[in-house]
């Protein structure tokens, strides 16, 4: 697991992102959020590192956001952290089920196809009309690693979920080709606004910054 402070020792309140497979910090870097510092956590493929609860305890405003994967990790890190806000973006704490996340047959597929293929199918179906902007910075760790990870991910995330944290809202694009829009809706209900995004929601840095209020 990686950490990366986009902005530190600036601010009393604290943005947390949680990001999704084979993402690193670079698909956020160009977000504001003037009033906050900023830190990036990514890449899981070794497991789950309890060294986020020191890196975040001089906070005492810590506001969340989550993506993909990211859902599922955020809670099993912040279990019992107190959070000002926490926003999931595309992504549920079950993301690989038939009813509230990805299909477990489609995940399967999905494994086989980055083994034979590559992560460029896998890129351009996740980023969609921002893919060639955010080329240059995608999937950067080696092919093996990004599949170890996602292996990783799938594995301990069908031990059980027992939800551990109290999530505000749930933003689900009405675009994602990676988890379906009405799985994620079937699971938050009425706490998901459904937006014309693709599974990147990033790409506004404008929508982001009016959801976690650090302007």
């Amino acid at each position: 697991m990686e950490f990366h402070w986009l902005r530190r020792g600036q601010n009393d309140r604290l943005v947390l992102f949680v990001l999704g497979w084979a993402a690193d910090y670079r698909v956020v870097e160009h977000i504001g959020l003037p009033g906050c510092d900023v830190l990036a956590v990514y890449d899981y493929g070794g497991g789950l590192d309890d060294g986020l609860a020191e890196k975040i305890a001089g906070y005492g405003d810590v506001r969340l956001l989550a993506w993909s994967f990211g859902v599922w990790v955020a809670e099993r890190l912040l279990a019992g952290v107190e959070l000002t806000r926490a926003v999931a973006l595309n992504g549920t704490p079950v993301p690989v089920d038939a009813l509230y996340g990805i299909e477990p047959r489609r995940m399967a597929v999905t494994l086989r196809g980055l083994k034979a293929g590559g992560m460029e199918a896998f890129d351009r179906r996740a980023y969609g009309e921002h893919f060639d902007r955010l080329r240059p910075v995608l999937s950067p760790r080696p092919q093996e690693r990004n599949i170890a990870e996602l292996e990783y991910l799938v594995e301990a995330s069908a031990a059980g979920h027992a939800a551990s944290l109290r999530w505000d809202k749930a933003i689900v694009g009405s675009e994602d080709l990676i988890f379906p829009p009405e799985n994620m809706v079937r699971y938050w209900g009425s706490r998901a606004e459904v937006l014309p995004l693709p599974h990147y929601p990033f790409a506004d840095g404008g929508l982001i910054e009016k959801e976690i209020g650090c302007r």
